[in-house]
Order: C-alpha cells, then structure tokens, then sequence
C-alpha cells in the first residue's frame, strides 16, 4: 500500500494546479448543473498510476507492468481528445457506430476501437487458451466503458471505482496474488483526486474514467478466478445492455438507498 500512499501525497500536492491549467487552457464542459468546469483532468492521474508499478519490476513481469502502463496512457489521451473535441450529443455505441456506418468518424468511434485494440493484445498477451482469450478481452474491453457510463454526476465514477477497487483488494490478499499492486498507485491519484470530483469543481472525463476502466479490466484478469471474471463479464454485458436502451441516472434517483450513495459526499 506504500505505492498508493505515495501517489496520494504527490497528487494531492499537483492536482490543484492542474485544475487550474485547464480552466486557463479553457479544456471545459459544461456539467449537470449547467456550470463549464475543467474536464479530462483524469489524464493527470495517469504518470504516477503508469511510473510507480516499475518499482516493483521483480515482483510483477516486466511485460505486464509495460502492457498496463502503455494502456494507461494510450487509452487517457485517446479519452482525452474525446473530452476537449469530442461531440456530447453523441450517446452509447448506438450512436456512435450509427454514424460510423454513414461514413462519419467521431472522436467516440476512435476510442472504441482503440479500447478494442488494447484489449486484443491484453488478451493475447494474458491468455492461455481460447475461452480465456475471449474472457480476457470482454473483460477489458467492458470494464473500460463501463466506469464511462457511470462518469454523469459528480463522484459517481469515482465511488463506483471505490467499491470494485475494495473487492480486488480483499480478493487478491486472500488468494494471495500480487499482480494487485498495479492497483495501488491510481487508488491514490483517485483518491487525493476525490474531492474535486464530489464537490463538481472539475470532471474526470473519459480521460479518467476510461483510464480507471482500463485499469480495473486489466487487474481484475490477473487477479480474480476465471469463474467470477466471467461472471463479472455476463453482468457488464447485463449493464450495457440496459444502458443502452434506458437511463441509468434515472434508475439511481428512483431508489432511495442508491440515490443516498450518489449524492453522499456533494454538499
């Protein structure tokens, strides 16, 4: 856990000013409550989360460590871009791929098949076998829009990224598996981050909420049993599906106990 405390401490110290750069750089979006607030400042989440995991070199595989860290950051710039470029009005892989079939390329297109392409190599580079191939690429692929489609209030993402983060932890400790570690440097950024995002003077953005995905999509692989990674997959698959076709904020504010959670921490 030294790595996550070391990367609170120095996020806590840096992500002031980086909120303030991309006001002045005017990288903003206006939010949920009409307000324009930096956006994309997850991509500043991304050097330590990505540095910090070689310390640990002749614990991890070298591959996997280099793997994880060039998803990081490929997969926040490309998020990145979408967040200051990209066209809001756009929703869902609906949307996105709709346009794509009548020859128009969005930003959201671009990130799809780059989180498409990450996962392939991930896959390839994890599994042993078929069924793990395509339980592997699900896995990142799905986790990496997910964390996306929670990205709609303030903190959400984050509590959300909390919640799984705790659930790896616990697993990996009990199973006694160290790939966990990779973890440990982005719970802090996260963390030290956390309350820019709760309070709404800043977004995440699909530079941060893409890049959590990512993280926890490729974690998840190495550290839990396949028989739950492919009951994690089934249930993304579950989430995406209803996503797709109904509103999430609207399933959250109809129910009292998840509503509570959603707007703990905001005021």
């Amino acid at each position: 856990m030294l790595g996550a405390f070391a990367a609170y401490i120095i996020t806590r110290v840096f992500i002031p000013l980086g909120v303030k750069g991309f006001g002045l750089l005017d990288w903003t979006k206006e939010n949920f409550m009409g307000r324009n607030i930096p956006i994309g400042i997850g991509i500043l989440l991304i050097p330590l989360s990505v540095a910090l995991p070689f310390a640990w070199y002749d614990i991890i595989s070298p591959s996997t460590i280099v793997f994880y860290g060039s998803a990081l950051i490929i997969m926040g710039f490309v998020g990145l871009y979408d967040d200051i470029f990209g066209d809001t009005k756009i929703k869902g892989f609906k949307g996105h791929f709709s346009l794509l079939f009548k020859g128009r390329v969005t930003s959201g297109t671009i990130k799809a098949f780059t989180g498409i392409i990450i996962a392939f190599f991930g896959a390839f580079l994890f599994a042993v076998n078929l069924l793990e191939f395509m339980v592997a690429f699900l896995v990142i692929l799905l986790f990496t829009n997910a964390f996306n489609l929670f990205d709609l209030r303030p903190g959400r993402c984050i509590k959300v990224f909390f919640l799984v983060a705790a659930f790896l932890i616990f697993m990996a400790y009990y199973l006694g598996n160290k790939n966990i570690m990779l973890l440990y440097p982005i719970l802090g950024c996260t963390l030290a981050y956390a309350p820019f995002d709760f309070k709404g003077r800043s977004m995440l953005g699909d530079a941060g909420s893409n890049t959590i995905g990512m993280s926890v999509g490729i974690i998840s692989f190495l550290v839990l049993p396949f028989l739950i990674n492919i009951i994690i997959v089934l249930v993304l698959i579950m989430l995406h599906w209803y996503t797709e076709k109904n509103s999430l904020n609207s399933l959250i504010e109809s129910n009292q106990f998840l509503s509570r959670i959603d707007n703990w921490g905001r005021s």
